[in-house]
């Protein structure tokens, strides 16, 4: 299943399904359909950054 995300007006797309809990910090990190690494961070739920590692 593929997972979209949104961020600073670019879209983001991975083949990793996460499950972001809706209190506290999560962190993650995915590779998109570009090859680029992404470290996510959420919090209660909401996309807080995003930063490309390559």
């Amino acid at each position: 299943m593929e997972k979209t995300f949104e961020f600073n007006n670019k879209t983001y797309n991975f083949a990793e399904d996460i499950q972001v809990p809706q209190d506290g910090l999560f962190e993650a990190t995915l590779v998109d359909e570009n090859n680029h690494r992404c470290e996510m961070v959420f919090r209660n739920g909401k996309l807080f950054r995003l930063t490309e590692l390559d």
